[in-house]
């Protein structure tokens, strides 16, 4: 054997063993490390600072003390924190360490004058920023990533909940979001909710061209029309390192428009967003939301951004805050505060996505499993770590803090909700569903649900009732009404059944009893009782009306309906039988006018689009109807008539498109025609005010009962400036209140024929000429209107109060 050659292979395998020894070991337990990121100069904390492991896309930010907690899966490792202005660190890890702390140096900022240029100028920077957004953001086909959410809620002594969350996050641009929620923690008193809300829930990626804000969208930053809306001011220089970052202001160049106001700031040569710290504007919160009872509201958000592969650029956290204080006269809440912290990790861009998740629509999973597991909210090391409040809030909240009690109101008004509050929720949702009668419990067939039927007019006197309704299952239901009409000292009833189907439903109804001559589409019998009462007239003329009726009404597409039904009826005149009034004893209202009794049987047609009307002006219309009846001795009638009716309703946003409730002009048209001799119970009507209500579809200019005729037409329009007149004088406390301006007018009349009306026995509401009016209306705490109108055709002035206008949406109901 040759020494020498064994020699040589022990010296070579020792050279191996002892280069091994000195090359580290690579740790394959997981471990967290925790710190804090802090100001070398002054020590103070850098809250939102970036921590990220080199080479990867796992990161963490620090909390508002500069905390952070990251987990490391292996060594050798790097991590990287960055900080605009300050110069960025790295420390390499070679074994294990519980706790690395940074002190970043501030770089310092630069004071020398900014040249301006065309390419510098802020202006300049954010077409480059949308332009390079334009060439980036279509690449952007899909990512995924890692997801921690944090929910803090406040009153004014301090943290009343905590809810935390962990996620993994799937988009997709074809098919959307998806989230698979791994790990939760609340404070006790949360602990029995089983909902479960996104980590996504409120974000908002200031990169997108439209940003959400309760109920619409603001034009962002980066939108491709910013430079029209927005005012870019370059403000200062940072550094990232040796990068120049911009600092940039940002506010609309019109006030009143609802936008941004704050400042980005952008990434020089790459011309990207770093982080965004924005707010809406006045003009944003003071239409926001458009109640009497918002004292103040302040919102406010941050977010930077970091780039990824293919040069995309996403957000890797969001911080959103929310103040808000409830008050009115005799009813004020404690303060309201919100804070949201969403940190996204560990980002794959333009990955294949399971196609297991978009199996279905649901977006938000729970893995039920993981969550069991992970009880003590462990398995996401990179969390924004807790400040010292919030830990204490985890160790003191238990489940008696409720959030009644959190929130409880002051003020006389106070007790009627603390009232409510202390009822258990059973009953609540009991109380909810019984607010206009009493709810019956069960039977197989569904429950039946009663309410009184009150009323006082001139004719029936009181009327004293009850009716209810029951479902039968498969899509039937019964109702029934009876009452006593003390004046009259008669009884009326009416049954009723229905069977509803999908595409539609009919209807087959009897009944007799006094009903208005001429129905209104603004006010309802137990209203015109109210000003009866009060001594005021009575708006309605009553007749008595036995009648079978039959209706098929048929829903289709696209807010389409349609109905067609028959009419069997015996009609015959009433007399008033009071004039009983709680502040006037001694006035008589005026006579009843008597009808053209007789059988009356007809048939009708309906069409329908949009919905039925929604009364009072309080919510916006769009819709058409029109309608057809007639009734000839071929039916077996006592009358030969053939009555067209058309009403056309609209809605139009005019000015600052953008805020949730724009500047809006709103039209109503009303028009019918008779041919034949169509009886007086079948005559049309333009509305009056009733008493001093004064609503939108109306005539503002007269009171009591309306304009009636064979044939009519009238146009009400008005335009609501929504707060924006005191906005702009600079009144925004007024504003805020609700404070706003309405511009108002209508014109029409009503035709009855000359020969006609000399027989009529009575002397009609009867416009001869047309009648024209406008006026202005003063709003009161987003709630109320103060109408101030003036008559054109004539002298005459008109003051009412009526509702502001709230743009809700209807479903398709036909009526006839």
């Amino acid at each position: 054997m040759d020494c020498r050659k064994i020699n040589a292979n022990l010296l070579l395998a020792m050279t191996i063993l002892a280069a091994l020894w000195t090359v580290p070991t690579v740790h394959a337990q997981p471990w967290l490390v925790r710190g804090t990121v802090t100001d070398a100069a002054t020590g103070q904390p850098l809250p939102a600072a970036t921590v990220q492991l080199a080479g990867t896309y796992r990161g963490t930010i620090a909390n508002d003390e500069g905390e952070y907690s990251l987990k490391v899966q292996q060594l050798p490792a790097t991590l990287t924190v960055s900080y605009i202005g300050y110069v960025s660190q790295e420390r390499v890890l070679t074994a294990p360490a519980e706790r690395i702390d940074f002190a970043l140096t501030p770089v310092p900022f630069l004071l020398d004058p900014i040249v301006v240029t065309a390419q510098t100028s802020a202006e300049g920077i954010m077409r480059q920023v949308i332009r390079r957004k334009q060439e980036w953001r279509p690449s952007l086909a899909s990512y995924q990533a890692q997801a921690y959410a944090r929910r803090v809620l406040e009153n004014e002594e301090g943290i009343v909940s905590i809810g935390e969350l962990a996620s993994e996050i799937y988009w997709e641009r074809e098919r959307g979001l998806r989230e698979v929620v791994k790990s939760r923690r609340v404070t006790q008193n949360l602990e029995a909710q089983e909902a479960y809300i996104s980590a996504f829930a409120g974000f908002v990626n200031f990169y997108d061209d439209d940003i959400p804000f309760i109920g619409h969208t603001l034009i962002g930053p980066t939108h491709p029309d910013a430079l029209k809306h927005y005012r870019f001011d370059l403000i200062g220089q940072r550094y990232l390192d040796d990068k120049v970052v911009f600092d940039i202001s940002v506010e609309p160049k019109n006030k009143l428009q609802a936008a941004f106001v704050g400042r980005v700031a952008v990434l020089d040569e790459d011309f990207a967003l770093l982080e965004v710290e924005l707010a809406p504007n006045r003009a944003t919160t003071t239409s926001a939301v458009p109640l009497p009872l918002i004292e103040h509201m302040d919102f406010a958000y941050q977010q930077q951004f970091r780039g990824f592969a293919g040069g995309v650029w996403l957000p890797v956290d969001y911080r959103a805050s929310m103040a808000v204080k409830i008050s009115t006269v005799g009813l004020h809440f404690p303060a309201i505060k919100y804070n949201v912290i969403t940190r996204l990790s560990d980002c794959q861009v333009n990955v294949d996505m399971p196609d297991s998740l978009y199996a279905s629509e649901e977006v938000l999973r729970v893995d039920s499993l993981a969550v069991a597991q992970d009880s003590s909210f462990a398995r996401l090391a990179d969390k924004v770590p807790l400040s010292a409040r919030e830990q204490a809030a985890y160790a003191t909240i238990d489940s008696t803090m409720q959030f009644e009690k959190a929130f409880q109101p002051t003020g006389f008004l106070a007790r009627l909700l603390i009232k409510e509050q202390g009822e258990e929720t059973e009953e609540r949702t009991e109380q909810a569903t019984e607010k206009t009668g009493v709810r019956v419990e069960p039977s197989r067939w569904g429950s039946v649900n009663l309410k009184p039927a009150l009323r006082y007019d001139r004719v029936g006197g009181a009327h004293l009732g009850l009716e209810g309704n029951r479902g039968l299952g498969g899509g039937l239901e019964i109702g029934a009404a009876t009452g006593y009409n003390v004046g009259l000292k008669r009884w009326s009833y009416r049954g009723r059944v229905g069977w509803q189907r999908t595409a539609g439903k009919v209807v087959v109804e009897y009944g007799r009893g006094p009903v208005p001559r001429i129905p209104s589409d603004s006010y309802i019998p137990l209203l015109n009782s109210g000003q009866f009462l009060l001594g005021l007239d009575d708006y309605f003329d009553y007749y008595w009306n036995e009648r079978l009726r039959a209706r098929l009404h048929l829903s289709l597409p696209s807010q389409v309906g349609l109905a067609v039904g028959f009419n069997h009826e015996e009609h015959s005149s009433l007399q008033e039988t009071t004039a009983f009034s709680l502040l006037n004893r001694d006035w008589k209202p005026r006579p009843n006018p008597a009808i053209e009794e007789g059988r009356l049987r007809s048939v009708e047609a309906g069409f329908e689009w949009g919905g039925p009307y929604q009364p009072f002006g309080l919510t916006a219309n769009r819709r058409v109807a029109v309608g057809v009846e007639h009734s000839s001795a071929g039916l077996g009638s006592d009358f030969s008539f053939t009555r067209l009716r058309l009403t056309l309703d609209g809605h139009f946003k005019t000015f600052l498109k953008r805020r949730v409730t724009p500047n809006a002009l709103d039209v109503r048209l009303v028009a019918g025609y008779s041919i034949g001799d169509v009886p007086v119970q079948r005559f049309g009507c333009l509305e009056a005010s009733m008493g001093f209500f004064s609503p939108f579809g109306a005539f503002r200019t007269v009171r009591g009962h309306p304009y009636e005729g064979e044939h009519y037409a009238a146009l009400y329009w008005e335009h609501n400036f929504k707060t924006t007149p005191f906005e702009l004088l600079g009144l925004w406390d007024w504003a805020m209140r609700g404070a706003g301006l309405v511009v108002h007018g209508a014109s029409g009349r009503t035709w009855i024929d000359p020969e006609r009306r000399a027989k009529m026995g009575y002397d009609p509401r009867y416009a001869e000429s047309f009648h024209h009016e406008v006026g202005v209306s003063l709003m009161l705490y987003h709630l109320l209107r103060l109408d101030f109108t003036r008559r054109l055709d004539r002298p005459g002035w008109g003051v009412g109060v009526s509702l502001v206008r709230f743009d809700f949406g209807g479903t398709v109901n036909v009526r006839m």
